[in-house]
């Protein structure tokens, strides 16, 4: 697995090979959580196949979706390093298989082999370019990925619920007309179907292929 990932490809293959029998599999049903706010890091994570949501709760209990992250991805490694519980939850939004390599198995690795530290201070740097491209693109520019993400998510999580177009906007920090005029462009694109406040998924490969790859 780590042979594909873009970061840590570039391992020799020694490193990668003591490195992949040290992970722990753990496989994930759709809205299933894999941490929670507030908990403490037992690990690192390695998206093998699937999606996973990460999602933040505001002072008045609304959820919003913070990113999405796709197979060859890290997560939790921040919370980890930085000694700090989790700021927000990861669930699956679809069946998802993860590698985990445990806290105490990643620092033994980095003290042995100085080019992980290395890597994760690559993917570290990387995570904090992103939250400062996101920070600032909260326009149009970005808004299709957002907005597919949030439908996304929301369908796959809460398919009985009838989400206005307030709420998604909230969901994926966008504004009420922007979330209508995107999802206006997504159903003149036959992505989806509108009927009233109900939105149905007509070609969830299409869908997913408007999110940002990273």
């Amino acid at each position: 697995m780590l042979n594909k990932v873009i970061l840590w490809k570039n391992l020799p293959r020694p490193i990668i090979e003591e490195t992949q029998k040290k992970f722990i599999p753990i496989k994930l049903k759709k809205g299933q959580y894999l941490y929670k706010i507030g908990e403490e890091p037992t690990g690192i994570f390695l998206i093998e196949k699937g999606l996973m949501g990460l999602i933040y709760y505001g002072v008045k209990g609304t959820e919003h979706l913070l990113r999405v992250f796709k197979s060859g991805q890290l997560m939790g490694h921040r919370s980890l390093f930085s000694k700090e519980k989790y700021h927000a939850s990861a669930i699956a939004m679809e069946e998802t298989t993860i590698y985990k390599l445990n806290k105490d198995v990643i620092c033994d690795l980095i003290r042995k082999h100085s080019e992980i530290a290395f890597v994760v201070i690559e993917s570290l740097a990387l995570d904090l370019r992103r939250s400062e491209e996101k920070l600032v693109a909260m326009t149009d520019a970005d808004v299709f990925t957002r907005v597919a993400e949030a439908v996304y998510f929301i369908k796959e999580i809460y398919p009985d619920h009838k989400w206005t177009r307030k709420e998604i906007a909230s969901f994926c920090g966008s504004t009420t007309a922007t979330v209508i005029k995107t999802l206006a462009e997504f159903e003149k694109r036959g992505l989806i179907e509108q009927t009233g406040r109900e939105i149905i998924i007509k070609d969830k490969k299409k869908l997913l292929s408007q999110f940002v790859s990273i």
